[in-house]
């Protein structure tokens, strides 16, 4: 269940919207949508394995990268920080290069979604980084 959050405006109090998710269910909603089509040769592929931008709809598989973007670009409102931190936690996941580690020619979506994993318990030590510059 996602938290809400009320703002007042002159004109009275704005309905409640979505809190803007962290750096977890950024990490946990890239996952998903890699669980449900995952790219090795580039940021995101459509069904006829042609690259397109992790954005789009016509996209079906992603690498860690391209669905971190994707879901990072779906949320506008999120921070950069937030992104980073995600990130981070990734590349401390995967030995420090997601995409390179990503295309390991025996790398398995199986791996990926174990990485996802090992990420979000990474996010103390990649807040840390962050916020140390």
């Amino acid at each position: 269940m996602s938290e809400v959050t009320e703002t007042t405006t002159a004109a009275g109090p704005e309905p409640p919207r979505p809190a803007a998710p962290n750096a977890d269910q950024l990490l946990r909603a890239a996952a998903e949508l890699i669980a449900s089509g995952w790219s090795q040769n580039s940021l995101a592929e459509d069904k006829f394995g042609r690259q397109v931008e992790p954005w789009s709809p016509r996209a079906t598989g992603w690498s860690p990268l391209g669905a971190l973007t994707r879901v990072w670009h779906e949320r506008r409102g999120v921070e950069l920080e937030v992104f980073e931190t995600a990130y981070a936690a990734l590349a401390l996941a995967t030995g420090g290069r997601p995409e390179e580690w990503n295309g390991a020619r025996w790398r398995t979506k199986r791996h990926v979604l174990r990485a996802f994993a090992r990420a979000r318990a990474y996010l103390p030590e990649a807040r840390e980084q962050i916020q140390a510059g």
